[in-house]
């Protein structure tokens, strides 16, 4: 999809106070195990990065190795696992929560705090 014109179809909107506060656009495709498609809604040849949606999904070995039961982990700390993160103070506690708790320093991570505008 190159030009506004071809936007995709709206999925979602929210209203607020009978308003459009957001919409939100995209394509959806269902397909088979066998990779037969099914149904698709806007352009199914879309080229698309999974990015933070993917992070759920990144998270549920966590879970299912039982490692998350193994190490105590917090519903906050799964969290911090799931979502997209700015540096916040509270995620940034979760974090190394989660390091101490698997016997790790903040050093082994490859990356530290970038925090957004607005984050505290």
């Amino acid at each position: 999809m190159n030009s506004i014109s071809s936007a995709p179809p709206p999925l979602v909107r929210v209203t607020r106070g009978g308003l459009t506060e957001s919409l939100h656009r995209g394509s959806i495709l269902v397909v088979e195990a066998s990779g037969r498609q099914i149904a698709a809604l806007g352009d199914p040849e879309e080229m698309v990065f999974l990015r933070s949606a993917a992070k759920p999904l990144q998270a549920l070995p966590v879970i299912e190795t039982g490692a998350a039961d193994r190490f105590g982990l917090t519903p906050a700390e799964m969290a911090v696992m799931c979502g997209s993160l700015n540096g916040q103070d509270f995620q940034v506690a979760a974090v190394r929560s989660i390091l101490d708790k698997i016997g790790l320093k903040p050093t082994a991570l490859d990356c530290g705090v970038h925090r957004t505008h607005g984050a505290s």
